[in-house]
């Protein structure tokens, strides 16, 4: 989600790819309290969580179409969609995916992700007030 607010901003980043089996400790310096990712880091300081990195993206880059909505209502219903519904589903389907190694077990993980990404595309085709997210689709799907 980090990456497609950047590219729907067309914002330029260096994208540094982490293992979640071995963890850098560039990861390890930017996120001390999770050691997760994302991380986001803008002008020597970090920013973690994917909603707060979209967020702040979205705040930094206002140039451009917003992607947070700013009624209270919709961003609301973002706000659950981003830190409940993909830190609960998405995340662990994602998870499940790659540390099983048979491809037979991974197997209702996958058919798990594909609900969510369903899910999440109505969700976020409602909020967009029908407008498109092939471009969106596209960053999920990579």
């Amino acid at each position: 989600m980090a990456r497609i607010a950047l590219n729907n901003k067309s914002v330029e980043y260096e994208f540094i790819e982490e293992r979640l089996e071995s963890k850098s400790q560039l990861l390890l310096q930017s996120n001390p309290i999770y050691k997760k990712i994302p991380v986001l880091i803008h002008r020597d300081k970090t920013h973690s969580e994917f909603f707060i990195i979209v967020q702040y993206v979205d705040d930094v880059w206002s140039s451009a179409s917003p992607i947070v909505p700013s009624n209270p209502y919709d961003h609301a219903v973002a706000c659950f969609w981003a830190a409940a519904y993909i830190d609960e589903k998405w995340f662990p389907s994602m998870k499940s995916i790659i540390t099983v190694e048979d491809e037979e077990e991974r197997k209702p993980y996958f058919e798990v992700l594909e609900e969510v990404l369903e899910r999440m595309e109505d969700a976020f085709y409602e909020m967009r007030k029908g407008k498109s997210l092939v471009r969106w689709r596209h960053d999920w799907i990579c």
